[in-house]
């Protein structure tokens, strides 16, 4: 097995939320598209209109957004937040593939592969820090706890505070791990780039 190869391999070890492997790559990158933008958009809006309402209340103005309302907000917001960055790290991975297989006589070291090893590893653990997993336990909570008193939960009101904790707190997580996957793809794609170049002979 070549280096190439098993950098596939490597991969295709990815466990993202929703998977089809078993699909044309064309096929996936395009699904995987799809599932970023919606939750991209998603994500920004649930954020955009939690914030807003947030601000708002502590303006003193209550008619535009009434936070009792915004239990499934907060839910779709937790939801989409961890398919966006799933579909972004898979983008990227498939994206990475797609390079790999256009230059399939390319080298890369196994010392390459495995740093990209250690960071699937990472990658396939989206809810490692603990932090994170309590505070979504708390948001969760609150919600459930303010749908089953119709909205009329005393306590949700504290309930912004680990909102806006954990839309923080998620996206720093996340750029941490964008930016480290980034940089390694890009290494390689340069180093294999600068590799097939044809010698310059002029003088």
């Amino acid at each position: 097995m070549n280096t190439i190869t098993a950098r596939i391999q490597l991969i295709n070890s990815y466990r993202p939320l929703l998977t089809t492997k078993d699909k044309p790559l064309r096929t996936r990158i395009v699904n995987c598209q799809i599932a970023l933008y919606f939750s991209g958009i998603l994500f920004l809006v649930t954020s955009s209109i939690g914030f807003v309402t947030i601000l708002i209340e502590l303006a003193g103005i209550q008619d535009v957004f009434d936070w009792n309302k915004m239990g499934y907000l907060a839910l779709l917001l937790i939801g989409s937040s961890f398919n966006f960055q799933n579909s972004v790290y898979q983008y990227l991975l498939l994206k990475h593939i797609q390079f790999l297989k256009n230059n399939s006589e390319q080298f890369v070291e196994w010392e390459i592969n495995k740093t990209l090893q250690k960071i699937i590893k990472q990658l396939n653990k989206p809810i490692k820090s603990k932090i994170l997993i309590v505070t979504a336990g708390c948001i969760i909570t609150g919600a459930f706890m303010n749908f089953s008193g119709n909205g009329q939960f005393s306590y949700w009101n504290f309930f912004k505070i680990p909102f806006v904790f954990y839309t923080f707190y998620f996206l720093k997580l996340f750029w941490n791990k964008y930016k480290q996957l980034v940089e390694h793809l890009i290494q390689v794609e340069i180093e294999s780039q600068l590799t097939i170049q044809p010698p310059n002979t002029s003088r």
